[in-house]
């Protein structure tokens, strides 16, 4: 039980966290040598990193949690 909380902690921080900069990156647009988009956006904001970071621990909280759910006892 411990884990499967410690899971939706993950998750509750990754998805806020990456929910943050991609809000950011969207409200703050950049045209870099004719190119433009959302990792271009997220790269020249700098929170391309923090953001794939936050997505990597959002993916680490559904693992712990489907594993726990799903676990033989």
């Amino acid at each position: 039980m411990k884990r499967f909380i410690f899971g939706i902690i993950l998750i509750i921080i990754g998805l806020l966290y990456s929910l943050i900069c991609f809000v950011y990156a969207i409200l703050n647009p950049w045209i870099s040598n004719d190119k433009t988009g959302l990792i271009v956006s997220l790269n020249q904001n700098h929170v391309l990193i923090p953001f794939l970071i936050s997505v990597i621990i959002l993916c680490l909280g559904i693992l712990v949690c489907g594993y726990e759910a799903y676990k033989n006892k």
